[in-house]
């Protein structure tokens, strides 16, 4: 059956759709099925979801969640795949990627190997400047259960 350009556009949203549905919109909490962390981008692309690019690859905890999936090599390789729908030549969001793309390099593979350390205290040992602890910060203040640390360079 030959689908046309319109029908894969929205195949490509169903999908995704669903895949929200099942994460309650918390792409951080997609199941771990060996298929959509690996794919999320794409299907992302081929859907046309341009606005979506930003909010996944610039959220801290859906880095977490496919860094620990699916290592540093696959993330990397979105990135630069995909860098001008993330960044959607805006010289911030620009700024915001490059302190992404610095830390995934850096601690990375350690999330990936070590699956119990917390992406969000890696994120409070950025330096108060970087966008990465910036994002990290916040997520820690919505969570008055845990305990994070800062680190403090005097």
């Amino acid at each position: 059956m030959q689908l046309t350009y319109e029908d894969k556009k929205a195949l490509h949203k169903r999908l995704l759709d669903c895949y929200m549905t099942v994460c309650k919109g918390n792409f951080s909490e997609l199941p771990n099925d060996n298929y959509i962390f690996s794919y999320i981008g794409h299907h992302l692309y081929e859907a046309e979801m341009w606005s979506e690019f930003p909010k996944l690859y610039l959220d801290l905890e859906f880095i977490g969640a496919k860094l620990k999936i699916t290592g540093p090599g696959d993330l990397l390789v979105d990135y630069k795949k995909y860098r001008k729908h993330i960044t959607a030549g805006d010289e911030n969001r620009e700024a915001v990627f490059e302190d992404f793309e610095r830390f995934i390099r850096s601690h990375g593979l350690d999330l990936h190997r070590f699956q119990d350390i917390d992406i969000i205290q890696c994120g409070l040992q950025e330096t108060h400047t970087n966008h990465v602890y910036t994002e990290a910060l916040k997520i820690a203040r919505r969570r008055p259960n845990k305990l994070y640390l800062e680190f403090l360079l005097l």
